[in-house]
């Protein structure tokens, strides 16, 4: 995960950077739900996204969670990747 990721980075760069130059590859969870919008349709949301969107009222069940991986803004910042 981490080599797609940090491969997306460096991929336009000139320079002589690896795919081992971001180091603090950093992950948190969320729970995730199962939402009802209707007969037979359904979707699945992170908690965080649950306010963005109209569902039916008690259609909604807890699912399971997911991490979620990310780079930390200042490892871009230091690896100059902001352009």
């Amino acid at each position: 995960m981490q080599d797609i990721i940090s491969n997306r980075y460096t991929s336009d760069r000139e320079s002589n950077q690896t795919n081992m130059d971001v180091k603090k590859l950093k992950s948190y969870t969320q729970k995730m739900y199962k939402v009802g919008f209707g007969s037979n349709l359904w979707g699945i949301f992170s908690e965080d996204s649950l306010n963005t969107i109209t569902y039916i009222e008690g259609a909604i069940e807890y699912v399971g969670e997911r991490e979620v991986f990310y780079i930390p803004e200042e490892e871009l910042i230091d690896h100059d990747y902001y352009v």
